[in-house]
């Protein structure tokens, strides 16, 4: 008698462990970065280089680009996008595409509409960027001759990836 329930705690303890174990693998499998991915957002006054101010007057013209890395092994292009500014969607975004190919690897710049930056919030006083990546297809370029040929071969699944910024007002243009 001592000797079966000794086995049933055994049985029961690997049993609960390889649960656990295989309960963990399919949590992690759902939760994979998609291959290609926001990296950093960078809003800037146009005009004023590439430098993120460290501040921005309301109704400042700014430059909206995207880092996006493709740690894929195609390159990827046909990009999708979600702008956000200070909470509000931007519908700019909702049919545009932005064909330009990152090769597989590497991060690339993908410059987006400006916007001017609006009127501050009484709460918190900065300007919020959300930019989300939607939707991307990884992409084969054909070269023949001086032509080139852009042939989709299948959508970068994981999607989407988004990343944030938030910038503080200044009462005069930076």
């Amino acid at each position: 008698m001592r000797r079966s329930i000794s086995v049933a705690v055994r049985v029961t303890t690997v049993l609960t462990t390889l649960f656990a174990f295989l309960s963990s693998v399919r949590v992690a499998a759902q939760r994979t970065d998609p291959l290609v991915r926001v990296e950093e957002v960078v809003v800037t006054p146009t005009g004023k280089g590439d430098t993120q101010p460290t501040g921005l007057a309301p109704g400042t013209l700014c430059s909206l680009r995207v880092k996006l890395r493709n740690a894929g092994t195609q390159k990827a292009s046909s990009f999708g996008f979600i702008v956000r500014i200070n909470g509000k969607q931007e519908s700019t975004y909702d049919k545009i595409l932005y064909v330009q190919a990152i090769d597989p690897g590497t991060t690339g710049k993908v410059t987006l509409n400006n916007f001017y930056s609006p009127e501050p919030q009484v709460k918190d006083g900065k300007v919020a960027v959300e930019v989300t990546l939607r939707e991307a297809r990884w992409m084969e370029i054909k070269k023949e001759g001086e032509a080139q040929t852009w042939v989709p071969t299948g959508d970068v699944k994981d999607l989407p990836s988004s990343k944030s910024i938030s910038i503080p007002f200044t009462a005069g243009p930076k």
